[in-house]
């Protein structure tokens, strides 16, 4: 098994949440879910989307860190995170 220097996986975990940091802004901005189809690609992550209630809601999961998070949209806005 290969392990990881402490500090690798920090610098990781710092630019990851940098990303979403940087990103959540200006994903609250309605979007094309196509881009948010690609960042979600981007990030190794599974986007998903269902129409009920009317309205559009789609979620992008990745798993960094051995920890599931999960983007949340509605009708291509962004919605919040967990």
């Amino acid at each position: 098994m290969r392990r990881f220097h402490p500090s690798l996986v920090t610098l990781a975990a710092v630019g990851v949440g940098a990303l979403l940091t940087l990103t959540a802004p200006t994903a609250q901005a309605d979007t094309h879910l196509t881009d948010d189809q690609s960042f979600c690609r981007a990030i190794d992550g599974t986007f998903s989307t269902e129409i009920f209630g009317g309205q559009t809601h789609s979620t992008c999961t990745f798993t960094f860190a051995d920890t599931t998070h999960h983007l949340v949209y509605r009708d291509g806005v962004f919605d919040g995170s967990n």
